[in-house]
């Protein structure tokens, strides 16, 4: 599947290496971090054009073992 995106022309002058490892996006969240095995974290783009999110944050935690994210849903940790 390709990929289409929006890349302003700085990051293209930057070269492909800084394309490839600068997220980028016109949504209403802007990436934030990614850690392995633990969570990816977003925040609220203030450059986005539209009517910005109500949340200022989200926080999307990874849980690998099937059992413990039942277990997270269950309990409402998550």
């Amino acid at each position: 599947m390709s990929v289409l995106r929006v890349i302003s022309p700085k990051l293209i002058r930057a070269g492909a290496a800084a394309v490839a490892k600068t997220p980028t996006g016109t949504v209403p969240f802007k990436f934030v971090s990614y850690t392995t095995a633990r969570n990816v974290i977003l925040e609220a783009n203030p450059g986005y054009r539209g009517t910005g999110p109500y949340l200022q944050r989200l926080e999307f935690p990874i849980i690998i073992d099937a059992d413990a994210r039942v277990a997270a849903l269950r309990s409402g940790s998550i």
